[in-house]
């Protein structure tokens, strides 16, 4: 008869006030019932405790919990269930997560500046101001001198401080600044160790790999939620290597437009 009773208490919850039983409820008396588990089993509760022929749902003040009778005839608070969710739930998560945090943000376009003719590229905006952006792009470098056309790979690190709204959608970037480290993939003429047909340490430098800086600028326009992107910014940099860097200390007659690279780019911002 316990068990029976036990297992119609979800559906059966009472709630009692101290003046009297709810209306539509069973006629219930004010009484004395001893608990165990929080006050022992010995301890008389007069709180909203009632003989009632159905099971009663007991209010502690200010806290509700279900009490069920226990095999020794007392009633035993019974905590409330905590889904705890499994090992497998909790791979599925971080996988996700992980998958979710490393979706490029926005896309672009780049021209020139010592990473191919044109290079497409994606990257991440972070920062209390999204002032840090790391950009992956792909170029491509046509034939011209050499055989065949080659391809290249740029990681770039930029950092733009400030952001200076012009009114309506339009903003302005008065100072984009950063890095980048390029890699030319090829055959024959580019290469990180010097070949050996030159006979000895000629070169100090690869030809393939290139470490870039540069300074620009950057205006930016806000697009409306019809659009795919949230925001079209145009930029232009001007940049220069460590091969140039060390030539202009040793070669006096090089100038400053001989060791600059004007580039050109377009962003499309997406998230």
């Amino acid at each position: 008869m316990k068990s029976f009773i036990i297992s119609l208490l979800p559906a059966l919850l009472l709630t009692w006030s101290a003046d009297g039983a709810p209306s539509g409820s069973p006629t219930a008396e004010r009484d004395t019932l001893p608990v165990a588990g929080r006050h022992g089993p010995d301890t008389e509760h007069p709180f909203l405790i009632r003989r009632v022929t159905l099971p009663a749902l007991q209010m502690y003040p200010g806290q509700e919990s279900l009490l069920q009778v226990a095999p020794t005839g007392y009633l035993r608070e019974v905590p409330p269930l905590k889904r705890t969710p499994d090992r497998y739930v909790r791979r599925v998560k971080r996988y996700r997560d992980f998958w979710e945090a490393i979706i490029p943000e926005y896309t672009k376009l780049h021209f020139a500046g010592g990473m191919g003719l044109l290079s497409f590229g994606f990257g991440w905006d972070y920062g209390r101001k999204k002032q840090w952006e790391t950009d992956l792009y792909i170029g491509f470098v046509p034939r011209f001198s050499s055989d065949r056309a080659s391809a290249t790979f740029t990681l770039k690190q930029n950092y733009i401080p400030w952001k200076i709204p012009l009114g309506g959608s339009w903003s302005f970037e008065p100072l984009e600044t950063g890095l980048y480290f390029s890699r030319v993939v090829a055959d024959g003429n580019f290469w990180v160790r010097e070949p050996k047909k030159y006979g000895g340490p000629y070169y100090r430098f690869a030809t393939s790999f290139r470490a870039n800086v540069f300074l620009g600028q950057r205006i930016t326009l806000g697009l409306s939620r019809k659009h795919f992107n949230k925001s079209l910014t145009f930029f232009y940099e001007l940049s220069t290597c460590d091969l140039y860097v060390v030539s202009a200390f040793t070669n006096k007659y090089l100038n400053v437009t001989d060791i600059l690279s004007l580039a050109f780019g377009l962003k499309f911002q997406i998230l």
